[in-house]
């Protein structure tokens, strides 16, 4: 098996943030939900926890940061 290549590190870093940051907002997701379904909207508090990690930028290319 060759090492993984410095592109391949740095998507598995990448990865593993948002793996970790997904795992950090779920309880605020989770305890808004009901919340964001009546208004038809996020919450305040899921908008922030989103944005605060980066989730929205997910769909944004980097260099557009």
């Amino acid at each position: 098996m060759t090492p993984p290549t410095s592109g391949e590190r740095v998507i598995a870093d990448r990865t593993a943030r948002l793996m970790a940051a997904a795992d950090e907002i779920a309880p605020v997701l989770r305890r808004e939900a009901d919340a964001a379904e009546r208004d038809s909207r996020l919450t305040p508090g899921a908008g922030r926890a989103l944005r605060e990690t980066g989730m929205f930028r997910l769909g944004v290319p980097e260099r557009l940061w």
